[in-house]
């Protein structure tokens, strides 16, 4: 097993992982419904390669992250459904399509997504509220937005600017202190300069300067921040950039980056016009012919020139015309 949940009625959630080789399981790439006292259910969930559980908050909606590999093209973010199937072919005996995926995270950013930790506890500072997917290799975090959402459809992440010198293999929030805790150490091949540990994340202030909001829209992307954003700066389109493309998934390992029309490469989406609300917090970008998308990257200029992306998975439009006005 690879990771455990428990209902709020007392049954568990176990995924088995998809890789089987010298030890084949029956369940391999499942995830499994147990009884309180440990009896066997049924099958949840199929078509996990690497899949890793999680509860949203309190709740019984379950969230996973699965690694790329054979059939998983990225690092996703699956919204995992009974009787979903999740793409990692060997990992089900049915034939069917996979579950969309509301977040595809690209594999440069988070190469071993091991876990994911929902944050509502405000003394977390602007990391609240938010979901965080832990990344083993690098290590790292990558703040999700939009996860709280139901129906789960899609969402958008983003790395932090955080260096952890442990390999980050679970994390949880403390209810005393509010603060996140993870734990790890070295099973393959992390980065992380030390062999294992306990590291501590805490806030130092109440609001960063990071998104809050990150929403696609028919019009074209919202970004919402907490703090006030420097007008000349935030109007001009020169310091944002959108490059959008899709992936393959095939028995081959991971995939590469395709265009619109199938062709190697990612498509340049032209900013159109940025507009800035009147409290300096919401930047609008205004994207021609946006469309449903695997994978939008949209990069904005910070203070002092470093370039930061944003992660959207893009599945439907709403149209943000409609949504202000309702």
């Amino acid at each position: 097993p690879l990771s455990l949940v428990v209902l709020s009625d007392g049954s568990f959630l176990i995924s088995i992982g998809g890789q089987q080789e010298a030890h084949p399981s029956p369940h391999a790439g499942r995830v499994l419904h147990l009884s309180p006292e440990g009896k066997l259910m049924g099958i949840f969930a199929e078509g996990l390669r690497n899949g890793y559980l999680a509860k949203i908050g309190s709740t019984d909606r379950i969230i996973a992250t699965d690694q790329q590999g054979n059939w998983v093209p990225s690092t996703p973010m699956h919204s995992i459904k009974q009787g979903g199937f999740y793409g990692f072919v060997p990992g089900t005996d049915q034939d069917r399509a996979p579950a969309n995926v509301p977040l595809w995270v690209p594999h440069r950013w988070a190469q071993s997504g091991i876990d994911l930790v929902t944050v509502e506890d405000s003394r977390l500072g602007g990391l609240s509220p938010s979901i965080l997917m832990v990344d083993f290799y690098q290590p790292r975090l990558l703040k999700i937005l939009g996860g709280f959402a139901t129906p789960l459809v899609q969402a958008a992440a983003l790395p932090l600017p955080i260096t952890f010198e442990v390999p980050l293999l679970k994390g949880e929030i403390n209810p005393r202190d509010g603060q996140a805790y993870f734990t790890g150490m070295q099973i393959w091949s992390a980065i992380a300069p030390r062999l294992e540990g306990l590291s501590r994340l805490r806030a130092l202030t109440p609001t960063d300067n990071m998104p809050t909001e990150a929403t696609a829209y028919r019009e074209g992307v919202l970004l919402q921040f907490s703090q006030p954003l420097d007008a000349p700066d935030a109007l001009d389109p020169a310091n944002y950039r959108a490059t959008a493309w899709s992936y393959r998934r095939t028995e081959a390992y991971g995939s590469g980056q395709y265009r619109s029309n199938g062709d190697p490469g990612v498509d340049q989406w032209p900013i159109h016009t940025v507009l800035l609300d009147d409290s300096h917090t919401t930047v609008f970008l205004a994207i021609p012919d946006m469309t449903e998308t695997p994978q939008l990257e949209i990069q904005y200029r910070r203070e002092g020139g470093d370039w930061q992306p944003v992660f959207f998975t893009v599945n439907t439009l709403p149209s943000l015309a409609a949504e202000r006005t309702a």
